[in-house]
């Protein structure tokens, strides 16, 4: 729970907006319409799920953590994501390395355009 609270610190600090960020075993989710990898390994792997591509053992365990993302303000988001989760997903590359982007979360929000 420590990386969810540093992460919603982050996103409150720099785009000023609340969010609940929670620790997931897995994606489980029919209706799952968005999603932020937070390194490129993630963004892969979170892609092919997304897609309902196959994904190999070997490359889901790489994901280190997955999280969902929850807007206290659901206003603060795109009318087709309001109410619904963001998925969250790290990952080590295929050296077992992690190169984390944190800004991935602050610049692939669905989030509504300010006035």
């Amino acid at each position: 729970p420590a990386l969810a609270k540093i992460l919603e610190k982050w996103i409150n600090h720099f785009l000023g907006i609340a969010t609940t960020i929670t620790p997931l075993k897995e994606i489980n989710d029919p209706k799952w319409v968005w999603h932020v990898g937070l390194d490129a390994s993630a963004t892969e792997i979170l892609n092919s799920l997304y897609n309902k591509e196959r994904v190999d053992e070997a490359t889901l365990s790489r994901i280190i953590c997955l999280f969902k993302l929850d807007f206290n303000d659901p206003n603060t988001v795109i009318s087709q994501i309001r109410g619904k989760p963001i998925y969250l997903g790290m990952a080590m590359n295929g050296e077992s390395l992690l190169k984390l982007k944190p800004q991935n979360v602050i610049f692939n929000l669905p989030l509504n355009p300010v006035s």
